[in-house]
């Protein structure tokens, strides 16, 4: 499959089912079809088809973020093991393509966003030293000696990419996109992005324009920068783009394009050459729905089944009243009433859960009693 759908879809999928062996296997994928110069091509496993055979940002990634996720998940660091090599050698190639650590304007950039006006260069920078972070966070998982190494690469990207991206405010060439990833990735503080991020949804008629890239992060980066409500509204909006603008046009999968029918146009359909009605990609606003919504979140400092931190973001809107859901044994469900919500939460016996509400860090959970949390909105 499509490297970079996986990745960006992965943290859902370990959500919504058991993915361990699945994703240790497409792993193993990735690695057979690696060039030997590193670079990793945009599908797994490999078979002979030209338009697969580049490499671009965010596809070749995958190398990275499915093992640092899959260990957030499961806490298995043969995960970790089995692919840290596969990530030095991306880098290495990284750096081969890059200028004085800027990658060129190649691939596909943020594919299927309405306009795709994303810097390219950006965004392949972007990921260049994303990656080299996750290394580094890899190699401090099973104690290689590398683990400075690449934080220290990490950090000069950044410091390379602010000199050319980042002026007078504003990022890149001043999209959604540019700046749901420089937050997402830890390159601008929530603050720093927060005004610019709202203002470009708000010159867009209060709608997203991300593709499947900055999808991805988008509704997570609305809850750090403290607009969970507009996160909320995004995901209830109806207007063309939006999920719900789909669902109104008969879809029951996600779309491949965000216009992949518009039923109001004369030529109501898209390219028939590349127009998939089952492609899951913008579906991973489902797991900002378990990790933000439901509130069960996996951090390093408690990776793997065994332990979670709480920390559910309410909906003030409207947009949704109750929500509920049921991940490795935890059912979670809550229901917001005018000025307060309701937060019931069932752990099984043998995992931990650290509850956090108004920032405040409550006592940790793991007798198989259902709690009951009522917390002023």
């Amino acid at each position: 499959g499509w490297t970079a759908d996986a990745q960006v879809f992965c943290p859902t999928a370990m959500y919504m089912y058991d993915c361990k062996e699945f994703y240790e296997k497409y792993m193993t994928d990735i690695r057979d079809a690696q060039r030997k110069n590193g670079g990793v091509i945009h599908v797994a496993p490999y078979f002979y088809f030209a338009p697969i055979l580049g490499v671009s940002a965010a596809w070749a990634d995958a190398v990275t973020v499915i093992p640092y996720h899959h260990y957030l998940a499961y806490g298995d660091k043969k995960i970790v093991t089995d692919n840290l090599d596969a990530g030095k050698k991306w880098l290495k190639y990284c750096k081969k393509k890059s200028f004085f650590g800027i990658r060129p304007p190649v691939g596909f950039g943020d594919w299927l966003s309405i306009n795709n006006t994303t810097d390219k260069s950006f965004i392949a920078t972007a990921y260049y030293a994303y990656s080299a972070r996750l290394v580094a966070e890899m190699c401090k998982i099973v104690s290689d000696k590398d683990e400075q190494k690449y934080r220290a690469l990490s950090d000069k990207i950044v410091a390379r990419m602010k000199k050319k991206f980042y002026k007078n405010g504003k990022i890149a060439n001043d999209t959604q996109t540019a700046y749901v990833l420089s937050c997402a990735f830890g390159f601008s503080a929530p603050e720093e992005v927060r005004d610019n991020l709202v203002r470009k949804i708000e010159e867009n008629d209060g709608l997203l324009n991300t593709g499947f890239i900055g999808t991805r992060y988008l509704l997570p980066v609305l809850c750090e920068i403290g607009r969970s409500d507009l996160a909320y509204k995004l995901l209830g909006e109806t207007r063309f783009p939006s999920w719900g603008y789909t669902i109104g046009q008969g879809a029951t999968t996600i779309w491949e394009r965000w216009d992949g029918y518009r039923s109001e146009l004369k030529d109501p359909f898209q390219n028939a050459g590349m127009n998939s009605y089952n492609h899951y990609s913008f579906g991973a606003c489902i797991g900002w729905l378990y990790e933000y919504g439901l509130g069960v979140r996996h951090t390093l400092d408690v990776a793997g089944p065994d332990k979670y931190v709480i920390h559910p973001v309410f909906d003030v809107t409207g947009t949704i009243k109750e929500l509920s859901g049921t991940y490795n044994g935890i059912s979670a469900k809550w229901k917001v009433q005018e000025k307060t919500a309701e937060y019931r939460i069932k752990v099984p016996c043998g995992i931990k859960c650290e509850f956090v509400f108004d920032g405040k860090v409550e006592k940790e959970y793991e007798d198989g009693e259902e709690k009951v949390f009522v917390v002023a909105l």
